[in-house]
């Protein structure tokens, strides 16, 4: 069990969009919603706004382990944890150092 953050990948279960999955982008813990990336709806107006989706409507399917304390937090509970591909910025950082 842990916290959704931004970056993360989930799952919607219930609602309109149920089978989507997106990854959030922001988490509004005041009102206890999620916005999730490509799910919107249309207002009155025509313009398109991010739909809040309810936490307990979504499940993680990926998490973003950029944050080491995060990863420290999954192994220290005996999940194995893959270490991220490398990008290409990084690949040109190590081969210049």
């Amino acid at each position: 069990s842990l916290p959704i953050r931004v970056g993360d990948t989930v799952e919607v279960l219930r609602g309109d969009f149920k089978g989507e999955t997106a990854e959030v982008l922001t988490v509004d813990r005041k009102k206890y919603r999620l916005m999730l990336e490509g799910i919107t709806i249309r207002k009155a107006d025509g313009t398109e706004v991010a739909r809040p989706i309810h936490p307990s409507n979504v499940q993680l399917t990926k998490l973003d382990l950029s944050d080491p304390k995060r990863r420290a937090k999954l192994e220290r509970k005996g999940v194995e944890v893959e270490e991220p591909e490398p990008t290409p910025e990084e690949d040109d950082e190590e081969a210049s150092a």
